[in-house]
């Protein structure tokens, strides 16, 4: 039994510098993104990108996670950031790439970046270099409480 807090510890430790998988909702790292890329620019396959475009259009902020796990599928990867109300670390923020830039690697000319809560809650969706895409924030505080 000693040996059990020694695991839980280092357990922690793992989570925390590596941005464990669970609090980024299930989303792999960014780290683990690019590791994975067999080729340079990446740009998404046409499904998948019409996946995420048709997905991201049926959303809103205060949709739930699995609205959004149902309508694009999971993110190309996560991170964690501060919630709409500014606390920091409250909140993942799961980003589809559509296409990596081929004069500048590891930027991203498309991409869609949905942010969650804690709770659950999108209170932010952010198309980058996507125009046909309407961005979508909470500007109320703690918005979705009320959804």
């Amino acid at each position: 039994m000693g040996a059990a807090p020694s695991l839980f510890v280092a357990a922690l430790a793992v989570c925390g510098l590596q941005a464990c998988t669970l609090v980024r909702h299930g989303a792999p790292s960014e780290r683990q993104f690019w590791e994975g890329l067999s080729a340079h620019p990446y740009v998404a396959d046409p499904v998948r990108a019409a996946t995420v475009l048709g997905g991201v259009r049926r959303l809103h902020v205060c949709s739930r996670i699995s609205d959004v796990r149902q309508a694009m599928g999971l993110a190309d990867f996560g991170t964690r950031t501060s919630d709409s109300n500014g606390n920091a670390n409250r909140a993942v923020k799961w980003t589809y790439v559509l296409r990596e830039s081929a004069t500048d690697p590891g930027r991203f000319e498309q991409a869609i970046e949905v942010e969650i809560n804690d709770a659950g809650w999108v209170f932010t969706i952010m198309p980058r270099g996507v125009y046909d895409v309407a961005a979508d924030v909470v500007v109320d505080g703690p918005g979705c409480e009320h959804a």
